[in-house]
C-alpha cells in the first residue's frame, strides 16, 4: 500500500508540475505579446506625436514664409505706383533744403522688373549727402549704379555771412518692382 501510495503521490506531483508548468508558460506567453502589442502602440504613439509636431512646425515655418513673403513685397515697388515713388524722391528736396529732381525713369530691357532712375539734388555737401543717405536706405530694392558729386563753382549760398559753395549729386539707380 505504501508503494501505491507514494506513486499516486509521484503522479499527483507530475500533473501538479505540468500544470504548473504550463501555466507558468502560457503567463510568460501572454506578457510577452502583451509587451510586445505596448512596444508596438508606444512607438505608433510616439509617430503621431511626431506627425502633430511636424505639422505644428509646418504652420509655423508657413507663416512665417508669409510674413517674410509680405516684408519683401514691401520691398518691391509697385508698378502702379511709380509716380507715388517719384513724388516721393521729389520730396527729399523740401526735406532736406536742396533742389531735387528726377530726371529720368525707364524700365530695363534685360530685366523687365527694373526700373531705372535719374536723379539730381543741388545744395550744400551735408545736404546733398543727406539725399545720399536718403536714397540707400529707402524701403526698396535699391541698387546704386552710378553716383557723381561735384561742385559748382560760380553758385554759392550764404550762411551767417559765410558763403558756402553748392554741390550736386547725380544718382542713377535701379529699383526692383517684382
Amino acid at each position: 500500500m505504501k508503494h501505491s501510495r507514494t506513486i499516486s503521490i509521484c503522479i499527483l506531483s507530475l500533473v501538479f508540475f505540468v500544470v504548473t508548468l504550463a501555466g507558468t508558460l502560457f503567463f510568460v506567453r501572454i506578457i510577452s505579446n502583451v509587451n510586445t502589442r505596448t512596444a508596438v502602440t508606444e512607438d505608433l504613439l510616439a509617430e503621431r506625436v511626431k506627425d502633430a509636431r511636424d505639422i505644428r512646425t509646418l504652420e509655423k515655418k508657413t507663416s512665417e514664409a508669409r510674413t517674410i513673403h509680405r516684408t519683401l513685397g514691401q520691398y518691391l515697388l509697385d508698378t502702379e505706383h511709380v509716380d507715388t515713388f517719384i513724388s516721393l524722391l521729389e520730396d527729399f528736396g523740401p526735406l532736406t533744403k536742396t533742389e531735387a529732381r528726377v530726371r529720368g525713369i525707364e524700365p530695363l530691357p534685360e530685366a523687365p522688373d527694373t526700373f531705372s532712375v535719374s536723379f539730381t539734388a543741388t545744395g550744400t555737401f551735408s545736404r546733398v549727402m543727406n539725399i545720399l543717405e536718403y536714397i540707400e536706405t529707402l524701403p526698396y530694392d535699391v541698387r546704386i549704379m552710378n553716383i557723381s558729386l561735384y561742385r559748382d563753382a560760380p553758385s554759392t549760398v550764404k550762411s551767417n555771412t559765410k558763403k558756402l559753395p553748392l554741390w550736386t549729386i547725380d544718382i542713377v539707380f535701379n529699383v526692383t518692382t517684382q
